[in-house]
């Protein structure tokens, strides 16, 4: 059985610029734990109703103020509409996770995954998951974050970039996710679009640190949540494979294609960094996307 017959389609979703507040209180009226984010309809990453309490409420964070971008999980355990229903339950049993998240062809949200869905339809598989589960026993901070093959590290978040500081990280943490992809395909035809986008990413860092030194601000350190995210992806690649390499990517080219979108609405930018995001870093963003699905089409 595909998983796109058994799948909840109807999901409450969050914008990755929505607040806590409203993060919170669309879980609560959806009667929801867990909900993707989503921009353009690619999905970011996930928050749970304990990434609420563990990350922002215990540090201190303002509901009304916080995004959910801050806080948010990135990546997710996901799986495709048209894979089978055993793929899933493999998914849930070795990422301990009770939901994952389902994608389309072009890599857009079609719904939700739980374990509720696989009883309703397979009991006996969903038994065999919650064995598993059961026996994997998570603690309750570690659970928040396993749902992105992520563990909590109860270090603080990384100091708040300016939104120049911000690209150059999300810059740096695209290059760590591209090199980390080439690992999987590197030997294969693909590996020579994957490196070409690659030298672009690397090329955008460039571009951008040559800005901050002009307005003499200091090179952001790390890579931050996305940071994170390319880490746990080197594990999800190697349990889904070619494909689901190449999918982690365009979720990271679209969380930067919403960053550059962003910044050229944020008023304390230059009007010669806004030219520079317009004319060129944005056109190779927007490239990257259908290059890859090119790639995952095997074309």
């Amino acid at each position: 059985m595909k998983i796109r017959e058994m799948m909840t389609v109807s999901v409450a979703t969050l914008d990755p610029d929505d607040t806590v507040e409203k993060a919170a209180r669309v879980m609560r009226d959806a009667n929801v734990g867990f909900a993707p984010v989503v921009s353009n309809g690619m999905v970011l990453g996930v928050l749970t109703d304990r990434d609420i309490v563990l990350r922002a409420a215990a540090r201190g964070y303002h509901m009304r103020l916080a995004k959910v971008l801050d806080i948010l999980t990135p990546g997710a355990v996901h799986c495709s509409e048209d894979d089978e229903v055993q793929d899933a339950a493999k998914l849930m049993a070795e990422n301990g996770v009770r939901r994952i998240v389902v994608v389309k062809a072009d890599n857009t949200l079609a719904g939700v995954l739980s374990l509720a869905d696989l009883a309703a339809h397979s009991g006996e598989t969903a038994k065999v998951v919650e064995e598993i589960l059961r026996d994997a026993a998570p603690s309750e901070a570690e659970s928040s974050l396993r749902g992105a093959g992520v563990s909590e590290t109860g270090e603080a978040p990384p100091e708040r970039a300016g939104p120049l500081g911000a690209r150059v990280r999300g810059e740096l943490s695209s290059i760590e996710t591209y090199k980390l992809a080439l690992r999987k395909v590197g030997g294969e035809a693909a590996g020579d679009e994957l490196r070409r986008i690659e030298r672009e990413h690397e090329e955008a860092v460039d571009l951008l640190l040559a800005r901050l030194r002009m307005r003499g601000e200091a090179a952001p350190t790390g890579t931050g949540l996305r940071g994170r995210w390319s880490q746990a992806f080197e594990a999800a690649a190697a349990v889904l494979g070619r494909k689901a390499a190449i999918r982690a990517l365009k979720q990271e080219e679209a969380h930067g294609l919403h960053g550059y979108e962003k910044a050229l609405q944020d008023e304390t930018l230059d009007p010669e960094v806004k030219e520079l995001i317009r004319a060129r870093l944005l056109p190779r963003a927007r490239e990257h996307i259908p290059a890859l699905d090119r790639l995952l089409a095997g074309r």
